[in-house]
């Protein structure tokens, strides 16, 4: 009333090459692959990001019936670096200063991928600010991304009684701070 129906599937004995061997070994029963683990060295391109799949061709498990070996799928996992955090191709990191470096601006040493390098800050840098050393971050297909440098003001623990002496004169000279305003208003920062 249906017809006929057809059910293909591969041989249960002999997995589909057509010969079932008279005595398989005891190490891989006939099917020529053996279970083993293997440490494989791989060129992982440089700025890859986090969570990233790469493919290695022929570096993964042994062919069927002497096929070709298989690929080797890899999940990047980034482990975080003790000193910038990431974002993106820009890298971060938190440098300390002090306070007259901020107002009267200067030279100070900044640690990059490629060890140590040189940046300006500018005279009345506001605490917390950011500067930027373009193309010192990570590589990547559409060129290298920037390091960006915060400032942490930081604020000496105790002071000799002529370093108090002389902040004292210069915070009498300075003229009052404005008046407090609303966080998130327009005139606020």
């Amino acid at each position: 009333m249906f017809g006929t129906f057809v059910n293909v599937r591969t041989c249960p004995e002999c997995g589909g090459v057509g010969e079932v061997p008279e005595s398989p070994c005891p190490g891989c029963k006939g099917s020529g692959r053996t279970r083993e683990r293997a440490e494989v060295t791989l060129a992982i391109p440089a700025g890859v990001e986090d969570g990233a799949r790469l493919v290695f061709p022929g570096q993964g498990n042994a062919g069927v019936a002497g096929g070709p070996p298989g690929d080797l799928h890899v999940v990047v996992e980034i482990q975080p670096h003790p000193l910038f955090a990431r974002q993106g191709r820009d890298l971060w990191v938190e440098v300390p200063v002090h306070y007259a470096t901020l107002v009267l601006g200067g030279r100070i040493r900044v640690p990059t991928l490629e060890g140590e390098a040189e940046l300006e800050v500018p005279e009345g840098t506001e605490p917390d600010g950011v500067l930027v050393l373009r193309d010192r971050g990570l590589p990547g297909p559409q060129g290298r991304g920037d390091l960006k440098v915060r400032l942490r003001v930081v604020i000496p623990k105790r002071l000799g009684r002529e370093e108090r002496r002389l902040l004292q004169a210069f915070t009498e000279r300075l003229p009052q701070p404005p008046p407090p305003r609303r966080p998130g208003s327009e005139a606020a920062l």
